[in-house]
Order: structure tokens, then sequence, then C-alpha cells
């Protein structure tokens, strides 16, 4: 089974759980999926190596409260201690704060790509809503 075959099988159970049918990669090799009206999952499906990049966008940047914010945001890349393993970081032209995963091929077994989209999702459900105490969208 070719990688996009692989990856394919993977969203489509991954749709079957969380009850969102039609899940594909595009022809971009682009899945987007919007969790709960609340958290945006936009995979990724690379070669070389062959891995999914899940990047879940997690708000804007607040204009109010940054420096806080930064030390939160920091502090939580710092040994992946509230990331599950990403790393967040901040579009500098949009202010968009993103949560990002490598996922490498092989897979340890069939399970872990839902359990990384699982573990994900809960703490970027922890983001989104720190990130929405602050609204705000920064401007440069």
């Amino acid at each position: 089974m070719d990688l996009r075959q692989k990856a394919n099988e993977l969203v489509g159970h991954l749709g079957t759980l969380i009850k969102v049918d039609g899940l594909v990669f595009d022809e971009e090799d682009t899945c987007v999926i919007l969790l709960d009206e609340k958290i945006l999952f936009i995979l990724e499906l690379v070669e070389d190596p062959d891995a999914i990049i899940f990047s879940v966008v997690l708000g804007n940047l607040p204009v109010e409260g940054r420096e806080s914010m930064f030390y939160d945001l920091l502090s939580a890349n710092f040994y992946w201690n509230k990331t599950e393993g990403g790393t967040i970081g901040i579009d500098d032209e949009t202010d968009i704060v993103t949560l990002c995963y490598l996922l490498s091929f092989p897979l340890k077994d069939d399970f872990e790509f839902a359990v990384t989209f699982e573990k994900l999702a809960n703490i970027s459900e922890y983001w989104v809503d720190k990130l929405l105490v602050h609204p705000g969208k920064a401007v440069k």
C-alpha cells in the first residue's frame, strides 16, 4: 500500500471515530478537519521522509497580555511540556498561533494515528480556550 492510500485509510477510519464523513487527502495532499466547530486541523501528507504533519490552528496572538502569553507558549514548548510532543509557533505575518506535530511512517501500530489526533485535540482545546480569554488580533 502506498503512502497516499495508507494516509487516506487512516483519515477515513478517523472520520468514522469522530463522525465526519468523507475525510480524504485532496490533490494537494491536504486534509482539513474542523473538530467540534472549535479546533481546526490541517493535515499535510509529505514524502522524504514519509510523514503526516498535523497543524492545529489555536488562535490569534492577543494584543494585550502578550508577554505573559509568550511566556506560557515558550514554557509549553520546553520539553514538550504542554504540547503532547508537538511544537507551538506563531506565523509572523498573521500572528496565528499553531501547534505542529510530525508523525513519521511507518507507524508503530494501526492506532497511533488516531491516538495522536486525540492527544493533539485535547491539548489544543486547552490552548484555544486560553487564547480566547485574551482575544484580539495583533496589528503589526
